[in-house]
């Protein structure tokens, strides 16, 4: 009887829908701590190419000859890049 109250109330209904955003869930934390990882790997990488390709970013930024040559640099890895990024998506269309 109590199995019957329950399920005409839509409380089994309710509770396999808690169920499954928990499940949800947990699968979101694990998405996001792969993630994480993910970019602290990432983000030591790009640190160690700009080391390699601008060897001048152990001077401070505060340098405005070293700023503007940085910018200068990044500027033209971004415009090669970006290149690089619209003809692999003309060539893989």
């Amino acid at each position: 009887m109590r199995n019957i109250i329950r399920r005409w109330l839509g409380l089994t209904a309710i509770e396999s829908s808690i169920s499954g955003i928990e499940n949800d869930t947990y699968y979101l934390r694990e998405e996001i701590t792969k993630t994480r990882n993910e970019l602290k790997v990432t983000n030591r990488a790009i640190g160690r190419i700009i080391a390699k390709v601008d060897p001048l970013s152990a001077i401070p930024e505060d340098n405005n000859a070293r700023r503007a040559a940085s910018d200068k640099l990044s500027d033209e890895i971004i415009a090669k890049l970006t290149g690089e990024v619209q003809a692999s998506n003309r060539f893989s269309s």
